[in-house]
């Protein structure tokens, strides 16, 4: 996402930035059913929105860059 983006974001905070994400998504994705329970992705997403703002990821706020993120992190809950 961030070079698609063409923002700068060294790799080292990258590879901590994933590793806190996919600690979101293990903890609030663990339940049968939850990719058909709204309020659950509801409150994943928000809570990535939050850690990536807290992160400052990306350096400028952009709703596609979130969008992809929660994008990434639902495939990977859905396949993994």
């Amino acid at each position: 996402v961030r070079d698609d983006h063409g923002f700068e974001y060294p790799d080292s905070r990258c590879k901590e930035l994933a590793k806190q994400i996919k600690a979101l998504v293990d903890d609030k994705l663990d339940y049968v059913g939850w990719d058909s329970q709204e309020s659950i992705k509801a409150s994943l997403m928000s809570a990535i929105i939050v850690l990536l703002y807290r992160n400052q990821y990306p350096p400028q706020w952009n709703d596609e860059v979130f969008q992809q993120v929660w994008e990434q992190a639902e495939n990977f809950k859905k396949y993994h």
